[in-house]
């Protein structure tokens, strides 16, 4: 059984842009499936103020956490978070470049990378890439950005779905 299960995006509420739709649409669907396994769901926005939230996108009695564009509170609080219980954790990233905190992570949390096209489209820094092959898996939105995640980021094709 899972414990909790984290949802990492670049903004939420604070822009009206491709991700940030995404990322609402994501955080509703992860409310209704953390809602019937009975476990708490953390969304962390990197870039929103904070403040009053959508309810329609992150229903009661999930959770949101805004960092006013600080990575290093978000990093230190999922570090926390991840590293405080032993019971199984799941830890959901909606843009690569957030997932460099996972290489922090214990073995026990599993993570899971969305990935949206041109971002991995080019050889990232080595930390990202590394973050990127330690995920369980990585959710590209297309073949075209599957491909990219292959041969030039070097993931493994079985953790690509």
């Amino acid at each position: 059984m899972v414990a909790a299960l984290d949802f990492v995006v670049p903004d939420l509420f604070g822009h009206n842009g491709g991700i940030a739709r995404i990322a609402r649409a994501m955080s509703l669907a992860l409310s209704h499936w953390a809602d019937r396994e009975k476990i708490a769901l953390h969304v962390h926005a990197l870039m929103d103020e904070g403040g009053r939230h959508k309810l329609d996108y992150l229903p009661a009695p999930h959770h949101y956490h805004a960092y006013r564009g600080d990575r290093v509170a978000l990093s230190q609080t999922l570090v926390r978070r991840m590293w405080s219980s032993t019971s199984p954790r799941i830890a959901v990233f909606a843009h690569p470049n957030l997932a460099v905190t996972s290489l922090a992570f214990p073995p026990w949390v599993r993570c899971a990378v969305v990935a949206h096209g041109v971002d991995v489209w080019t050889r990232l820094r080595l930390e990202r890439r590394l973050a990127l092959r330690r995920v369980d898996a990585l959710w590209p939105v297309s073949e075209d950005t599957a491909r990219h995640l292959r041969e030039v980021q070097g993931v493994a094709a079985q953790r690509i779905h």
